[in-house]
C-alpha cells in the first residue's frame, strides 16, 4: 500500500577495518578465505551435539571460521575456527576474504550479507528466519540446512556447495549491486517519509498489514512545518540498531524524539542526547532471558525433530504474550495499522522479490550500510594472514550467541579444514574442534569485515541487517535461516544466486563444508552479489535521505494521500535500451504523436544531455516530431493510421457529435473502427507488456488514487512542469486589465480545436456574463455570442498563464499534461471529460475536491455558468489545489531526474 516504505538494509554500511588480531586471523586464511557464522544475539549457544558437529565440519575445511558463539566450547573445534562472544559482523561480511555467512536468517544479517555480497548458509530456526532464508534460497544466494536433522556430513556438504559453487557468490554480489543501486538510501528514505507524515498531518497514506521488522510504532505529532515531535516504540535487540540510525538522522534534522523502552531493555539506553525516553514496566515477551531461553530450547527441539515439543514451546510463547497483552487496554490492531500514514520497509527491490506496493511504502533497505572502516590492528593482522585465501565472516546475530555443542563443533571442524581464515562471532563454549584458522569473538565489526577486500563469504543467520550489509559490500552468503524472517530472507538470496543455505536441523560437518566451499569457490556467488551491490548502491537518492525526506514531507503536508490507481501511460509507448557502455547507451523511442510528444521530447532532451544516442521512430507525416534534430536521429516510417492527424481529428469530431446525440450504437461503431485501425494482427500485447523492463508513468501519488505498483513502475508525473515565464506584453496587459476579478483560462487541447456551434455559443455567452477576463484557445468559427471580456487565441502559453497570480480557474478537457500543470501551479479546474483518459482524470480531480465537471452531452449556458461560478467562488477548490501543488513539489528527487536515473539504471544493470 502507499504508506508501506521499503527500507531494507538501512543499517548496512561499508565494512570498517577489523581489529588487528581479527584481521591477522582473516589474512591467515590465505586464498581459502573466511567463513563467518552467527546465529544472532538470541541464539548464543546451541545443543552440544549441534555445536560439535558444526565445529567438526568447520575443522575439515581449509577456510578459517569466525564463529560468534557464547555456549560451551565445542569439543570438536578445529584450529581454523575462532569463537567470539561478539564480532564485527558487518565488517567481517564486507571483508574481501569472507566467503560464506553461516546465519540464522535474521533480517539484519541477511541484509548485511546482501549488502556485502556474501552468500549464506542458513539455519532458519524461528519467526521470520525460515521465510527469509527461503527467499534467499530461491534467489540462488543461500543454501539452508535443517536444524532438526543436520549432521556433520550434511552441514559440510551444504557449506562446501555454497563455498565452491560460484553462482552463490555471483548471485549475492548481483543482489548487492541491485540493493545499492537505488536513487535514495533506505535510511534517508525512511526519515523522509516519517517527516512527510509529520509535514502533511497523517492523512491517508494507507498500507496493508506487512512485515515491519524493526519499526513497530512510529507516532508523529506535528510541531511545525520543518520539525516535529516523534514518538517511537521500537523492537529491542538487534532491531534497535536500525531504529537508532533513523533516530540519529531525524535528530540531526532538528526533530524532538521520544522513545518508549522497557524497564529491562537490552540495548535502549534510558538517557541519550538523541531522544527522551519513557520507561514502561514491560515484562514477558520482551525479557531477554525469556527470548534467549526460547531460542535455545527451539534449537534443541529442531535438532531432535520433535513436533510435540515444538508445539508445547509455541504454546508457552503465546501464553506469555497473551498474559502480557491482556493486562493492557484492548487495541484494534487493524485500525492501528490502517491509520499509519507511512510505512518504512527495511528492504529494497534488490533484497525483495517483486511485489506491488502502495505509494506510501518507502523502501529504505540498506540505509544502515556504509563504507567499511579500517579494522583494529589485531583484526587486520589476522585478516591479512589469510593471504589470497581470504576470510570467512560468521555471525548468527545478536540473539544467537551460542549454538548446540554438536553444531558449534561441526562448524568449527569444517572451518578448520579450510585454508581461509574465519572470524566467528560466538559467545558459546569454545568448540573443541576449533582450528587455528578460526578467530572467535564476542563481538566483531561486521560491516567493516564484510567490506574488507579479503572477505570471501558471510556465514549468517539471514537477518535483514546482515543481508543488507552483505549486499552492500558484495559478499556472498552461506545462510542458517533459523527463525522469524531469516529463512525467507535467505531464500530470496539463494534465488538471486548470492547465497547457499544449510539446514540447521540436519547439518553436519560434511554438508556444511561442502556448501561453504561451493559459495567460496563458485565465482558466480560473488559475481552475483557484487552485481546486487552495484544495483543497491546505484541510486539517485540515498535510502536514509529518502526516508528522512518522506517523514518530513508527511509532517509538512499533513499526511496527504500518496495515491496510485490504474494509470494512463500515454506518452511512452516503447523505450528500448541497447547497452553500449556503462555510462551511455543507444535508446530507441517510439513515441505517441501530438501533445504527448511534448513529454517525450523533454525526456529525450534530458537523456541527450547525459550523452546517450537516441533514435526516434516517427511517421512520415508526423504532426510535431521533426525529421532532423540535434537531439536524436530519426527513422521515418510510412503513414501510420494511428498517427494521421486527419484520422485522429475526424475521430474526435465524430465522438463529440455522438456524445451530444446520445447514441450508444454510434459510439460502439466508432470505437470498433478505432480498434481495427490501432491494433494490427499477430501482436501478443500481454507478452509485450510483460517483457518491459521499466514503466514510466506520467502520474504521481498526488494525481492518482492509491494502488499497489511493482518495483519497475516509476512515477514521473509532472516532469514537464516548470515555473512560469513572463507573458508577452499584449497578453500581460489583457490579464492586468482584469483587476481583482482575475482571469479564466480555457483550452481543450491540441486535438479539440473547435466545438459544435451550439456548444461554442453557449460557452461564449456564459463567459460574457462574468466580470473575469477569459483567455480561450480556440480554432473554430468565432462564436456569435462572444463578449468583450473574452480573448480567443490559436495558441497560448498555457504553463505561463496557469502560473500567473491572476489566474482563477482552468477550463480544460482533462488531458494529463494540462491537469499536471494545473496541479503544479495550484489552479482549480472546470472540466469537460470528452474522450480517452480525460473523464477518468477529471473524476480523480473531482474526488480530491479540486475540480468540478460538466457533462458535454447535456451542458447548457445555465449549468455551465452555475458550475463555473461554484469553482470560482468556493475557496475550498483553490485551497485543495494549492495543497496538492505543495505535495507535488515536495519530493526528494525531481520527476525528470528520477526518470533519467532509472532508464540509465536499466542500461547499467541489464
Amino acid at each position: 500500500m502507499p504508506n508501506v516504505i521499503y527500507m531494507g538494509g538501512f543499517h548496512c554500511k561499508p565494512s570498517k577495518p577489523l581489529p588487528q588480531h581479527l584481521e591477522d586471523f582473516v589474512q591467515s586464511s590465505g586464498d581459502h578465505g573466511v567463513i563467518v557464522m552467527s546465529l544472532g544475539s538470541l541464539i548464543g549457544q546451541l545443543p552440544h551435539d549441534v555445536a560439535n558437529l558444526i565445529a567438526e565440519a568447520f575443522a575439515e575445511i581449509p577456510q578459517k571460521v569466525i564463529w560468534r558463539y557464547k555456549g560451551e566450547r565445542p569439543s570438536t573445534l578445529g584450529n581454523n575456527t575462532l569463537i567470539m562472544d561478539w564480532m564485527p559482523q558487518n565488517d567481517l561480511l564486507g571483508h574481501p576474504k569472507t566467503r560464506v555467512f553461516v546465519a540464522h536468517g535474521g533480517t539484519n544479517g541477511i541484509q548485511e550479507a546482501i549488502y556485502h555480497g556474501v552468500p549464506i548458509l542458513g539455519f532458519g530456526l524461528i519467526w521470520d528466519q525460515p521465510d527469509n532464508l527461503a527467499k534467499m534460497r530461491v534467489k540462488g544466494v543461500a543454501k539452508n540446512v535443517k536444524f532438526a536433522t543436520v549432521d556433520k556430513d550434511s552441514f559440510l556438504l551444504t557449506l562446501r556447495e555454497v563455498l565452491h559453487d560460484p553462482s552463490y557468490r555471483e548471485n549475492m554480489q548481483r543482489l548487492s549491486r541491485l540493493h545499492r543501486d537505488v536513487p535514495i538510501k533506505p535510511l534517508d528514505n525512511a526519515v523522509f517519509w516519517i517527516e512527510s507524515v509529520m509535514r502533511h498531518g497523517g492523512a491517508a497514506m494507507n498500507g496493508q498489514k506487512m512485515q515491519i521488522s524493526g519499526l513497530v510504532l512510529l507516532s508523529l505529532l506535528v510541531a511545525s512545518v520543518y520539525t516535529g515531535k516523534i514518538l517511537a516504540f521500537p523492537v529491542d535487540g538487534s532491531h534497535w540498531i536500525n531504529m537508532k540510525i533513523l533516530i540519529e538522522a531525524l535528530h540531526a534534522k532538528g526533530h524532538n524524539i521520544t522513545v518508549i523502552r522497557a524497564s529491562d531493555s537490552w540495548y535502549i539506553e534510558e538517557t541519550s542526547p538523541l531522544y527522551t525516553s519513557i520507561t514502561l514496566p514491560i515484562a514477558g515477551i520482551f525479557e531477554k532471558e525469556f527470548i534467549q531461553n526460547v531460542i535455545s530450547r527451539l534449537l534443541e527441539i529442531m535438532r531432535e525433530g520433535s513436533t510435540w515439543a515444538r508445539l508445547k514451546l509455541e504454546k508457552e510463547m503465546w501464553d506469555q504474550s497473551v498474559e502480557m497483552f491482556e493486562k493492557e487496554r484492548r487495541v484494534n490492531y487493524l485500525e492501528l495499522i490502517q491509520a499509519a500514514d507511512l510505512w518504512l520497509f527495511r528492504v529494497d527491490f534488490v533484497f525483495e522479490f517483486p511485489r506491488p506496493t502502495m505509494p506510501n511504502v518507502i523502501y529504505m533497505g540498506g540505509f544502515h550500510c556504509k563504507p567499511s572502516k579500517p579494522l583494529p590492528q589485531h583484526l587486520e593482522d589476522f585478516v591479512q594472514s589469510s593471504g589470497d585465501h581470504g576470510v570467512i565472516v560468521m555471525s548468527l546475530g545478536s540473539l544467537i550467541g551460542q549454538l548446540p555443542h554438536d553444531v558449534a563443533n561441526l562448524i568449527a571442524e569444517a572451518f578448520a579444514e579450510l585454508p581461509q581464515k574465519v572470524i566467528w562471532r560466538y559467545k558459546g563454549e569454545r568448540p573443541s574442534t576449533l582450528g587455528n584458522n578460526t578467530l572467535i569473538m564476542d563481538w566483531m565489526p561486521q560491516n567493516d569485515l564484510l567490506g574488507h577486500p579479503k572477505t570471501r563469504v558471510f556465514v549468517a543467520h539471514g537477518g535483514t541487517n546482515g543481508i543488507q550489509e552483505a549486499i552492500y559490500h558484495g559478499v556472498p552468503i552461506l545462510g542458517f535461516g533459523l527463525i522469524w524472517d531469516q529463512p525467507d530472507n535467505l531464500a530470496k538470496m539463494r534465488v538471486k544466486g548470492v547465497a547457499k543455505n544449510v539446514n540447521f536441523a540436519t547439518v553436519d560437518k560434511d554438508s556444511f563444508l561442502l556448501t561453504l566451499k561451493e559459495v567460496l569457490h563458485d565465482p558466480s556467488y560473488r559475481e552475483n552479489m557484487q552485481r546486487l551491490s552495484r544495483l543497491h548502491r546505484d541510486v539517485p537518492i540515498k535510502p536514509l535521505d529518502n526516508a528522512v525526506f518522506w517523514i518530513e514531507s508527511v509532517m509538512r503536508h499533513g499526511g496527504a494521500a500518496m495515491n496510485g490507481q490504474k494509470m494512463q501511460i500515454s506518452g511512452l509507448v516503447l523505450l528500448s535500451l541497447l547497452v553500449a557502455s556503462v555510462y551511455t547507451g543507444k535508446i530507441l523511442v517510439f513515441p505517441v504523436d501530438g501533445s504527448h510528444w511534448i513529454n517525450m521530447k523533454i525526456l529525450i532532451e534530458a537523456l541527450h544531455a547525459k550523452g546517450h544516442n537516441i533514435t526516434v521512430i516517427r511517421a512520415s507525416d508526423s504532426w510535431y516530431i521533426e525529421e532532423t534534430s540535434p537531439l536524436y536521429t530519426s527513422i521515418a516510417l510510412g503513414k501510420l493510421n494511428i498517427f494521421e492527424q486527419d484520422f485522429v481529428r475526424n475521430t474526435v469530431s465524430r465522438r463529440l457529435e455522438i456524445i451530444r446525440e446520445g447514441s450508444t450504437w454510434a459510439r460502439l461503431k466508432l470505437e470498433k473502427e478505432m480498434w481495427d485501425t490501432l491494433l494490427g494482427p499477430g501482436v501478443n500485447y500481454l507478452e509485450l507488456i510483460q517483457a518491459t523492463d521499466l514503466w514510466l508513468f506520467r502520474v504521481d501519488f498526488v494525481f492518482e488514487f492509491p494502488r499497489p505498483t511493482m518495483p519497475n513502475v516509476i512515477y514521473t508525473g509532472g516532469f514537464h512542469c516548470k515555473p512560469s515565464k513572463p507573458l508577452p506584453q499584449h497578453l500581460e496587459d489583457f490579464v492586468q486589465s482584469s483587476g481583482d476579478h482575475g482571469v479564466i483560462v480555457m483550452s481543450l487541447g491540441s486535438l479539440i480545436g473547435q466545438l459544435p456551434h451550439d456548444v461554442a455559443n453557449l460557452i461564449a455567452e456564459a463567459f460574457a456574463e462574468l466580470p473575469q477576463k477569459v483567455i480561450w484557445r480556440y480554432k473554430g468559427e468565432r462564436p456569435s455570442t462572444l463578449g468583450n471580456n473574452t480573448l480567443i487565441m490559436d495558441w497560448m502559453p498555457q504553463n505561463d498563464l496557469l502560473g500567473h497570480p491572476k489566474t482563477r480557474v482552468f477550463v480544460a478537457h482533462g488531458g494529463t499534461n494540462g491537469i499536471q500543470e494545473a496541479i503544479y501551479h495550484g489552479v482549480p479546474i472546470l472540466g469537460f471529460g470528452l474522450i480517452w483518459d480525460q473523464p477518468d482524470n477529471l473524476a480523480k480531480m473531482r474526488v480530491k475536491g479540486v475540480a468540478k465537471n460538466v457533462n458535454f452531452a447535456t451542458v447548457d449556458k445555465d449549468s455551465f455558468l452555475l458550475t463555473l461560478k461554484e469553482v470560482l467562488h468556493d475557496p475550498s477548490y483553490r485551497e485543495n489545489m494549492q495543497r496538492l501543488s505543495r505535495l507535488h513539489r515536495d519530493v526528494p528527487i525531481k520527476p525528470l531526474d528520477n526518470a533519467v536515473f532509472w532508464i540509465e539504471s536499466v542500461m547499467r544493470h541489464g
